[in-house]
């Protein structure tokens, strides 16, 4: 790819990319950040596409998987105040809405998912991605995409089902213990 469509290629994306990942961002600073890096991505390694339908389907793709990477480095440097409270917080929330008490559990057993499942509820589910572009994303057709994440969230159900009981102990565990259900695989084993 030349230098000229390179230039092109911002021109013509920059904005629509800038607003796709503002969606996913809380920050704007964040988001220009996610798309620079973006391009340099593309920069680096240009794709070897003609067509304009498969150059969108790959950049969508870049896009994705860069905000894929932020998350993963935002999930490892949350900050937290020293002014402010947090297990008095924690337990407030707990007794208001029992929920709380299973959302470490899901985020657990995701893990514990087969990888084609678990690959497509974290993308229709926790990313909100539309099923068209998750099929376009994974190369499989959007019946088979509905049907992973079908099967995906009935498999995450059974285990909540098997395993979080009246007696789970996660209200118990603090973060720094993590959650009850570290991996249901261990367990079984």
């Amino acid at each position: 790819m030349t230098s000229n469509a390179q230039a092109a290629l911002y021109q013509n994306y920059q904005q629509r990319l800038l607003s796709y990942v503002s969606r996913r961002i809380s920050t704007t600073a964040d988001a220009e950040d996610i798309v620079q890096s973006i391009f340099i991505k593309i920069q680096q390694h240009p794709p070897h596409i003609d067509n304009q339908p498969k150059l969108e389907a790959w950049l969508l793709q870049v896009t994705k998987n860069t905000l894929i990477d932020y998350w993963r480095k935002q999930k490892n440097t949350v900050s937290l105040s020293e002014e402010h409270d947090f297990a008095e917080e924690e337990d407030h929330e707990t007794e208001e809405n029992p929920w709380l008490n299973l959302s470490c559990c899901l985020l657990a057993m995701m893990k514990d998912l087969p990888e084609k499942y678990r690959q497509a509820v974290e993308l229709a589910d926790l990313q909100e991605i539309k099923h068209k572009d998750i099929a376009v994303m994974m190369g499989i057709s959007e019946s088979g995409v509905k049907s992973r994440v079908k099967r995906g969230r009935e498999k995450l159900h059974d285990l909540l089902v098997s395993c979080c009981t009246a007696d789970c102990q996660c209200r118990e565990k603090t973060p720094e213990q993590g959650c009850c259900h570290a991996s249901t695989q261990n367990h079984a084993a």
